[in-house]
């Protein structure tokens, strides 16, 4: 059983491997800025993988992001240029609105998430609860969501299905002719009670075809 669990693991950790390099699984998780371009990917935007909302005040959460744009890197609070490509939305990275406006970021999965809700401005704090809510009810961070909730059951339960591998096998080498005994000793006595079942059953099929003969000979 060790062995079919390791190569469990084995063809597992193989497709995992074939698909990251065959596949693009970069451009699945790669944002989107508010004109719908990849960040990192789509032609101009390669240099630009992060993704950043320059508002929350809108009470929209497809309007919360259309403000976003792509970015080099997250910016920090109090930094006065964003080096990032402008969308329809944002036509200038520069305006003094903008930059006064920018926030302490930091990275999660190449979007730039506000530090702490606390280093947003009042009007920033609700916006911010909306984009939250929506970017983990998405298929992509609901996943990841999930995935981060249930790390440790996942660690948790690789680490005892060797520790279980190996116990059966100990328990296996040390008590083997117990195990087989025990194994012999009920394997026999539910052949016997199939066996007496078998007989009772039989006796009752005779009993009842000699009373239905009866009630038909007399």
């Amino acid at each position: 059983m060790l062995i079919v669990f390791f190569a469990f693991l084995g063809a597992m950790g193989f497709c995992t491997v074939y698909g990251n390099k065959h596949g693009n699984v970069g451009k699945l998780l790669a944002p989107l800025d508010g004109d719908g371009n990849f960040c990192g990917y789509t032609a101009g935007f390669e240099d630009y993988p992060k993704l950043y909302i320059t508002e929350f005040t809108a009470l929209n959460p497809v309007d919360i992001f259309e403000t976003a744009v792509c970015v080099k890197k997250c910016p920090m609070k109090g930094d006065k240029t964003i080096d990032g490509k402008t969308s329809s939305y944002v036509k200038d990275l520069t305006d003094s609105d903008i930059i006064d406006e920018v926030y302490n970021t930091k990275e999660v999965m190449k979007y730039c998430f506000p530090a702490s809700s606390k280093d947003l401005s009042p009007e920033f704090k609700e916006g911010w609860k909306l984009a939250k809510a929506s970017f983990f009810q998405s298929s992509i961070g609901q996943y990841f969501h999930d995935l981060y909730l249930s790390s440790r059951a996942i660690y948790a339960s690789m680490v005892m299905g060797c520790v279980y591998c190996f116990a059966y096998i100990y328990l296996m080498s040390a008590f083997a002719e117990c195990i087989s005994w025990v194994c012999i000793v009920f394997t026999q006595i539910g052949l016997f009670g199939a066996s007496i079942m078998c007989w009772m059953m039989r006796q009752d099929s005779i009993n009842n075809r000699t009373a239905a003969h009866k009630g038909d000979v007399s």
